[in-house]
């Protein structure tokens, strides 16, 4: 492999998800690919998911974070 291809620090990153998710993740990618007729990776999926859905998850995840710092503090 060449040094010019390695990628350089900070152009790439990876996130574990855990093989269930990736396996997961896998299949929805193949299923679309099926459908669109066109290869689509569990990569581009998961970006699409990222870009078009992050707010929503962040705003989500704030709520039961809330919901569950006040049942933390009925105890």
């Amino acid at each position: 492999m060449a040094a010019d291809s390695i990628p350089k620090k900070g152009k790439t990153n990876v996130a574990h998800i855990g093989w269930e998710r990736f396996d997961s993740l896998k299949q929805d990618a193949i299923d679309l690919s099926s459908i669109a007729r066109q290869q689509i990776t569990g990569s581009q999926f998961l970006k699409f998911i990222i870009d078009e859905y992050q707010g929503v998850a962040k705003t989500g995840f704030m709520q039961k974070l809330r919901k569950e710092n006040e049942s933390q503090e009925d105890k």
